[in-house]
Formats: structure tokens, C-alpha cells, sequence
């Protein structure tokens, strides 16, 4: 299985960049969002960066942020350094989730098509069990149970994947898609 989690790629410029223009920034906009994987019911609040490949069609990534071109070079730095080739961001956001009705989100992939994808944790989960957990393709065997780090990194191929919500506090990434 393809797995790379990287805690020191991101370095003090990109770590101040998201600090002033996400984290910190009280202006930075949110949307609520009905279904966490399509269907489930569980609300979460995310900020389009670039809109899903499946949306815009075959043009270039629509960057719906001023993040998009912030995002596009980091992506393209951490492909660079890890010698990982593609051709196009499928989607990124920046989403974050929190106590709900569920323990964790449904098994899911991101995209029907093949692709690879990166998670960067935003912020220090206070509720340490939020982790992510990605499967075999059956969906029966736990390859790798991630705990969220602060801006660690972690990148992985289009296998079924889900996500415990936070028992308290919130849970914020950037993801991106690609292949």
C-alpha cells in the first residue's frame, strides 16, 4: 500500500501562511455542510478551495479560495520531494468536524476514478481517539490508524478510508485529491 506521513515538510513560512489566513483569522469563511460522506446526515463545516473534479469537469482546477494557489504549489513541493507524479488536483478544502450523531464517518473513497490524497491536520485535536483509519480494499483490514498531529502530513492511495468525529473540540484538515 502506497503510505507517506511526513512531520516536517511544511516549513515556518507555510506553517505563519496558514496560521494568519486560517487558523487564526477570525474573517476566514465556513460553510455548513449536511453530509460529512454523502447521505449520512452528519454536518460538518468546510471551505471549498478547489472545487471537486467531478463539479468543474475536465478544465483546469477552479480555485474557489485565495488558498488555491497556496495549495497548488504545496502540493506540487510535497510531490516533488517524495518523487510522486501527477497531473491534476481533483480537490482540495479545508474541513472541520466536530461531536456528532456518529462515532465516525461512513467507510468511503473520495472519487470513483484513481487517485491519491493528502491530509494535512490544522490543528492539535484535543480528543486524541479523532484519528483517521484506512482499510483494505475488502473494508475489512485496518492498514494504518493515523493520529492527528498538528500540520502533520500524511498521504495515501484511493483506499476506503473514514474518520472518528471528536468527542469534543473540533477537527480541522486540508485535503487534498489528485491523480
Amino acid at each position: 500500500m502506497f503510505f507517506i506521513e511526513d512531520k516536517f515538510f511544511l516549513n515556518n513560512q507555510d506553517i505563519d501562511y496558514i496560521n494568519k489566513n486560517i487558523i487564526y483569522n477570525n474573517n476566514f469563511p465556513m460553510f455548513l455542510q449536511h453530509n460529512a460522506v454523502a447521505g449520512d446526515n452528519n454536518y460538518f463545516f468546510c471551505h471549498t478551495v478547489i472545487h471537486r473534479y467531478e463539479q468543474r469537469g475536465e478544465e483546469e482546477p477552479e480555485h474557489n479560495s485565495f488558498l488555491g494557489p497556496f495549495f497548488s504549489d504545496l502540493l506540487k513541493n510535497f510531490c516533488k520531494k517524495h518523487k510522486i507524479k501527477y497531473d491534476k488536483i481533483l480537490r482540495c478544502a479545508i474541513n472541520t468536524t466536530f461531536k456528532n450523531k456518529l462515532t465516525h464517518s461512513n467507510i468511503h473513497t473520495d472519487h470513483l476514478i484513481p487517485h491519491k490524497q493528502l491530509i494535512i491536520y490544522l490543528n492539535d485535536v484535543e480528543d486524541k481517539d479523532s484519528k483517521t483509519v484506512i482499510l483494505d480494499k475488502n473494508k475489512k483490514t485496518k492498514l494504518k490508524v493515523i493520529q492527528p498531529e498538528l500540520f502533520k502530513i500524511i498521504c495515501f492511495e484511493d483506499r476506503p478510508h473514514y474518520m472518528y468525529f471528536p468527542k469534543y473540540g473540533i477537527r480541522m484538515i486540508a485535503i487534498l485529491t489528485f491523480n
